[in-house]
Parts: C-alpha cells; structure tokens; sequence
C-alpha cells in the first residue's frame, strides 16, 4: 500500500510541475523525470526509487551529477542549477542525510546540484533538508488502493498528452507551410545572374544600371521600379553565392515558421525598406538580395521576441552571432551596403509584426507595426530625395566605362559631376583631360593634368599626358622634362620611350 501511495504522490508531483508551473519535459520515464525552466536556467530531476543503503544513494547522485555539463550545453546555457527530488517509501537504513544537505558544485563553477529525499511518514510526507525551493503538494488524504491507481493512471496520461501537445505545437511552429517563394526567389537571383552574364557582365555597372540596379539619379527621374527590381541582381559569382546560400537556408527556415504568403510579404518589404535605406545613405550603384536576406534575421528576431524560450532553446544563439558577425563585417568592409543590410533588418521584423505569426492574435500589434513600415519607408523615401547623395566614385567607375567603349562624349557628364563633387580623385581630371586631348583641345587639358599629378604625385600616366600636352602646344623643354619624370617612375614603358626620342629629334 505504501509503495502505490508513494507512486501515485510520484505522478501527482511530476504533474504539477508539468501542467501547472513552467517546466518542460527533457526526458520521460517510467521512474525518472527530467524537466527544465528555461527562463531561470534551472533543472528538475524527479525520481521515485527506494535506496537501501546511502551508498546507493550516492551513486545515483554522482552519475546524475555528471550529465549536467553536457545537458548544459545541450540546452545552450551558461550556466546550470538542478534540483534532484526523490521520492522514496523510506531513506536508507544507514547515515544518509548529509548526502543531500550538502551542494555538489562542478570545477568550471557553471553547474550546481541540490538534492532533496520525500519520505512517507504518519502525517504525509516528509522532506530533507527541510527547506525545498518548490510548491509541491502534501497529500493528507488517505485513499484505497483502486483509487491511488485511478490516479497514477491519470496523472501519467495527463503529463504524457502534455508532453506530446508541445511536442507537436513546436513541430508545427516550424512546419507552416513548404519554402516554395524562397526557391521561387532562388531560382528567380540565379536566372537574373546568368542573364547578366550573358548581356555584357554582372559586374559591369553600366550593364546593372541598365536591367534594374538601384541607381539614385535614375529613382529620382521616376524609375522607382529600380526599388524592387535590384533585389533580384548580384555582383558577380561571390556575391550572388553568399546572397544564395544565405535566402536557401535563411528564407527557407522564415517560411516554414511564418508560411509562404507572409513569408513573400515580408522578403518584399524587407527588401523594399532595404533598397530605400540605400537610396537614402549610399549613392553608389547597388543591388542584391541582402536587405531581403537581413529581413529574414529581422523576421527570426520578432519569431523570438514573441516565443523567447523556444527561439533560444532552438536557434537563437547561432542567429544571433551570424547577425552579429555580418554586422560588422560590413561596418568594417568598405563597399558594403549597410544601408540595405540595417533597413532590411529593421523592414524583415516590422514586416514580420505586420503579418504576425500564424497562431499570433492581436490587432494593435499589426496596427502599430503598419504605421511603423510606412514611416520608415516615407522618411527614406523623403531623405534620398531631399539629399541625394552624388557618389563621384560611382560616376568615375561608369565614365570610365563609357570610355573603355569609346563614347567619350557620354562620359563626359559623370565625369564633370564628379569633379565638382569636391571629392579628389585623380583619375577623374585625368579622363576629362584624355577626352580634352582626344578633341586636340591641349590647353584645357593641361590644368586637369596638374590636378592628377598634384592629387597623386607618382601618377606616370597623367604625367606622360601632361608631357604629350606640352609637346603637342610646342612646349619641348617642359614635355622633355616630364617625360624623364615618367619613365623614371615607370622606365619600361615603351610609349614613354618613343615620346621621349620624338621631343629629342625635334629639338
């Protein structure tokens, strides 16, 4: 009678742990229950057996002891406290009490241990020590044998279905729906690469201007469709493998958890928030996915922010320190649009609020977040228009396509916007002046020439232009010593070689 009283006390315990305070079942089994709180970082080990001797006592002690590090880095945490409750007819024959008074602590100090030992006794139970930092129940009532077995079967069912409820409501958080948009986007990025390819090359920039790069004179004209359109272009192979590996793994994951329309809306405004961030801050040419990419992260950390427990006893650490790691390998990599990478953040966990998870209730959220998608979009949106932000560099690197292609008239504008963008680049006076000396205007080219070489003093190829300038005006003494110059710097360069045997000849 007193074994099936203690079982049915064993069931009732672990049932109120279970079902009515916070503790998740690690492991379940016929006499011995793991559970954790996650939020307190704590362990509960339940366990009903009957030690004869303290020895037992103590060994089963010290082998549970032993799993707790590696349980603590299976759950992720820094640190472990675990209580070891046991439930037991009768203590051991012998000394056992100083057992479980005292606390095990491991070497590294990340795990500690308490134990505890109810026993039966003519008032209901007993605990030692007597202090036990949890709301158990203390049976008084004394009841047949049927009943304690009614209620062994019904507290067992009742912590089973518990176990499996959550079981399968975590199973479906992450199976909302088959990541058919993100390989859709995939395969949509990889198309677009090849095309570009094809059409004259994803890293030439007039090429990506002209199928739909984000580029902010042409936004500003009226072709706001470039908002949309750049996320589906890359920058060479690299680019378009980090941005590819990152929505296979990164987009597939939202979907599941959010399902694939709210997954479609929040990779578009993501990316829309994305490609305005970048309007507003970063004049250069830009495209690809990456302010869509860091939705997904913003749409993870809104996942996380409504089921915290479950976001950090899953993902959580690892999305976060790849969020971290990228963050600064774009504060600390030049060229890299952290305008698209922080707008999409911002935009994937707005977006996310915006169209809530699948079980989510609340209107005011949505509410909130809707206003806040159309604010930040507006106020960039504003920003880029109110101070457009000229990227001379951008202008330098399509005028001097524009050369390459022998169109030197179409450089032209870039290149004088360029140079009045009070940014000192020396190949952009040293192009206007190849295009001067092209159209035999000498004289103009001149000053730009000095420009280059004051700018960057070992530029041998302005150097070798200005002396060409000088030659052609008949200013032999001038030309002759710049050459000498130039092929001091550059002694193998033929072309200055042959100029420098002209000016001989003709003097």
């Amino acid at each position: 009678m007193n074994v099936i009283k203690q079982d049915a006390y064993f069931w009732k315990v672990a049932y109120t742990l279970v079902i009515k305070q916070p503790y998740r079942v690690i492991s379940l089994q016929t006499n011995e229950l793991w559970l954790a709180d996650d939020s307190r970082k704590k362990v509960i080990r339940l366990v009903r057996a009957d030690f004869d001797w303290s020895n037992q006592l103590k060994t089963n002690m010290e082998m549970a002891f032993a799993k707790l590090d590696g349980l603590r880095t299976q759950l992720r945490w820094k640190t472990i406290e675990a209580e070891t409750i046991y439930v037991a007819v009768l203590p051991p024959v012998d000394d056992w009490e100083y057992l479980v008074k005292r606390k095990m602590n491991h070497p590294n100090g990340k795990v500690q241990m308490n134990s505890y030992l109810i026993e039966q006794v003519s008032e209901g139970y007993k605990v030692t020590p007597d202090q036990m930092p949890l709301d158990l129940p203390n049976e008084h009532e004394v009841k047949g044998e049927e009943e304690y077995e009614k209620d062994i079967s019904y507290y067992k069912q009742a912590v089973r279905a518990s176990v499996e409820k959550k079981q399968n409501q975590e199973k479906q958080t992450f199976s909302r729906g088959k990541p058919i948009v993100s390989y859709i986007m995939l395969t949509a990025v990889i198309l677009m690469y090849i095309w570009l390819e094809y059409a004259g090359g994803s890293t030439n920039t007039l090429n990506l201007i002209q199928w739909g790069a984000k580029y902010n004179p042409l936004i500003i004209e009226g072709e706001r469709w470039r908002l949309f359109s750049a996320m589906f272009l890359h920058i060479g192979f690299f680019h378009l493998m980090m941005n590819g590996l990152a929505l296979y793994f990164l987009g597939t994951l939202v979907e599941r958890i959010f399902g694939s329309i709210r997954f479609f809306f929040i990779y578009m405004i993501a990316g829309l928030i994305g490609s305005l961030a970048s309007f507003a801050f970063m004049g250069a040419v830009s495209a690809g996915a990456s302010g869509a990419i860091f939705g997904c992260f913003g749409a993870l950390l809104y996942f996380g922010l409504i089921h915290r427990e479950l976001f950090f006893r899953t993902m959580g650490q690892n999305v976060i320190v790849i969020l971290v790691i990228n963050l600064v390998f774009g504060f600390v990599v030049q060229g890299i649009d952290m305008g698209a990478h922080l707008g999409g953040l911002a935009g994937g966990f707005l977006a996310a609020a915006l169209v809530k998870l699948p079980s989510q209730k609340g209107f005011w959220i949505r509410y909130a977040a809707g206003i806040g998608v159309v604010v930040v979009a507006s106020t960039l949106w504003i920003a880029g228009n109110q101070f457009p932000s000229n990227h001379a560099q951008t202008d330098l690197q399509i005028a001097a396509e524009y050369i390459d292609q022998g169109s030197l008239d179409e450089a032209v504008p870039f290149l004088e916007r360029a140079h009045v963008s009070g940014e000192e680049l020396p190949e952009v006076p040293f192009y206007l002046a190849y295009i001067y000396l092209n159209q035999n205007q000498n004289a103009e080219a001149i000053p730009l020439l000095e420009e280059a070489i004051r700018i960057r003093p070992e530029f041998h190829e302005a150097i070798y232009n200005l002396a060409l300038a000088y030659a052609l005006e008949g200013n032999t003494d001038e030309a002759k010593t710049l050459v000498e110059e130039a092929i001091s710097i550059e002694p193998d360069e033929q072309m200055y070689l042959d100029l420098q045997s002209q000016i001989e000849e003709s003097s």
